[in-house]
């Protein structure tokens, strides 16, 4: 019994420290993906644009204006119905 516990303690702690690092890691990728600007080509999430980010795209604010997108209550860019903007392959841009 007293070996289960160290081997099940030893288990949890690995578990544990898989944790924070998991968590460390998607804290510093989620603040590259924060303002809207891709980590991996450094542009504009919405329209592929190198000279801004997505809250400062003029082609994402125009089709908000525009009734077509709408931000979500969690801040997350949407389709006017609120669903997800689908994704299809060979896209790079939510634009596209």
């Amino acid at each position: 019994m007293v070996n289960m516990n160290k081997n099940m303690d030893a288990k949890f702690s690995a578990m544990e420290n898989m944790l924070k690092a998991f968590i460390i890691q998607a804290g510093a990728s989620s603040s590259a993906h924060k303002h809207g600007k891709s980590a991996e080509h450094g542009r504009c999430f919405f329209c592929g644009g190198e000279d801004h980010f997505q809250g400062d795209c003029e082609e994402c604010k125009r089709l908000i204006r525009s009734g077509h997108l709408k931000i979500n209550p969690e801040g997350k860019l949407r389709l006017s119905d609120g669903s997800l903007i689908p994704g299809f392959p060979n896209v790079t841009t939510l634009l596209e």
